[in-house]
């Protein structure tokens, strides 16, 4: 189930969003200060308060705190290509290491101070090398272009092949088959969601915005 992420995504929009109507120097200011808040209610224990200070106060914030940081710096510093490679390295390297080390995998503070800087550098970097022109192999676009489908579906083709696997007794074959499945089956399924379900919507969704703002300079045009 991944709803529990969408809740952070619609505050953060919304809280992002009333910060953007700020002047742009108040913006790192405006991250700073909701980091602070978020991180003295979760020490204060303020996430025992109730539904909504769960949320607030979680230290996953942190992880969407991170992601504006990196696109503020992304447009107002200009990394050329070389740095941009070592970024890429950097967060490739702390990914990397955290994968293969034996810390098993943690939510709150421990998920936030592993995985949330080498991200966010493997981010920045790409996006440096990006806007300098180098440009990623197009079938690495197209996984990219697949992203969110895979990220609403992957649970649901997870569960789905964990059951088909035991019903055709395959439970006694090495475990790196069913993952290497699990992983093709995701990827599939998620290229399907995409080509079938969310590019399509996502035609309607410009083509009726186009039409809107179509008819309302026309009439503006007929004033």
């Amino acid at each position: 189930e991944v709803g529990w992420t969408l809740v952070y995504e619609m505050g953060f929009y919304l809280l992002f969003g009333i910060l953007l109507l700020a002047p742009a120097r108040w913006r790192p200011w405006g991250l700073l200060a909701w980091a602070i808040i978020t991180l003295i209610g979760n020490l204060a224990g303020g996430q025992n308060l109730s539904a909504l200070a769960v949320h607030a106060f979680n230290p996953l914030v942190f992880e969407f705190l991170a992601g504006a940081a990196t696109g503020l710096i992304f447009l107002n510093v200009r990394g050329d290509r070389t740095f941009g490679f070592i970024l890429l390295a950097i967060g490739l390297v702390g990914l990397l290491m955290w994968f293969f080390s034996a810390v098993p995998f943690q939510d709150g503070w421990p998920r936030v101070l592993c995985l949330t800087l080498p991200s966010c550098t493997l981010l920045l970097g790409a996006a440096w090398l990006a806007r300098a022109g180098v440009r990623a192999p197009s079938y690495l676009i197209l996984l990219g272009d697949w992203s969110y489908s895979l990220y609403l579906t992957h649970l649901l083709t997870l569960v789905l092949i964990a059951r088909l696997w035991r019903m055709a007794g395959l439970e006694t074959l090495p475990s790196i088959i069913l993952l290497i499945t699990m992983g093709i089956a995701s990827i599939i399924v998620a290229a399907l969601t995409y080509f079938l379900i969310e590019r399509p919507l996502l035609n309607l969704a410009r083509t009726s915005r186009k039409r809107i703002f179509d008819r309302r300079t026309e009439r503006m045009a007929t004033r």
